[in-house]
Formats: C-alpha cells, structure tokens, sequence
C-alpha cells in the first residue's frame, strides 16, 4: 500500500525537517495501485532524496513527494527548494563519489546516495533523473512498475 509505506517514511524522517524549520507535503494522486516491492530499499530511495532535499534547502522551506499512476508504473516525485542542479552537474549526479554544488564543503556526504538510488531503483526495473535549474529548485523522480 504505498499510501501507508509513504506516511511511515515521512513520519520517520519528520524530526529531521523539524531540526531544520522545514516541512513535507504529500500529494499523492487517488487510487494508486498496490505494489510487491522491496520495502527496506525503497525506503532507501526515499530517505536518500528527501535527505538531500532537506540539505539543500533552506531552513523554512517546503519539500514535496508527490506520486502518479502513468500506464505500468508510479511516478514518484521529490521537490526541493534548493540552489538547483546546472546542466553540466546532472550528468554527473548518479555517479559514485561525486559531491557537486555550490555548497559541497558545507554539506556532508560522499556522493554516493544517489548512486546507490539508482541502482535501488533500476533494481525494480525503473528508472530515475532530475529536472532542475540554477536557482529554481530541483525535482529528483524515479518509476517503479506496478
């Protein structure tokens, strides 16, 4: 039930928002369809982008995960308010050890989350980019089959 597998990670991950003054919405389109999925690595897949969601975010601001029903799959959504990803960065972002943005000495990590998302999620034959512009936020997505 990915209606209940969503509320349970966000109210794990909810003291970490708290920390920073940030705050998680959740629109999730109706009638989503029941999944047979590895819970622990999705939940993974999800920590890690609402993780780095918060980090790169200001205090105060708003996360989104949304989900969608598109043919054979759930299209999951996570929006952050940060700096934004350039072009150049994106291409870089799923590949292991690389720790990009103006804030990297600030931020900790070993730039291998997302990495590992990606193989988590192409593991449940789906795939997973971003779309984002400098200063305008990036939105990190990813399918899973139903």
């Amino acid at each position: 039930n990915i209606y209940e597998f969503v509320e349970q990670v966000v109210t794990r991950f909810k003291p970490i928002l708290l920390e920073r003054n940030q705050e998680i919405r959740i629109e999730l389109e109706k009638d989503l369809p029941m999944t047979n999925l590895d819970q622990s690595r999705l939940e993974q897949v999800f920590i890690n982008l609402l993780s780095n969601s918060s980090k790169y975010s200001p205090p105060g601001s708003s996360i989104i995960l949304s989900a969608a029903k598109s043919q054979n799959e759930i299209i999951f959504y996570v929006k952050d308010q940060g700096p934004g990803i350039s072009s150049d960065d994106q291409v870089l972002l799923f590949k292991p050890y690389q720790r990009l943005g103006i804030n990297q000495q600030q931020i900790k990590g070993l730039g291998i989350g997302l990495t590992v998302v990606k193989y988590i999620v192409e593991a449940h034959s789906g795939k997973i980019w971003v779309d984002s512009e400098l200063g305008k936020g990036a939105t990190f997505s990813f399918t899973i089959p139903t």
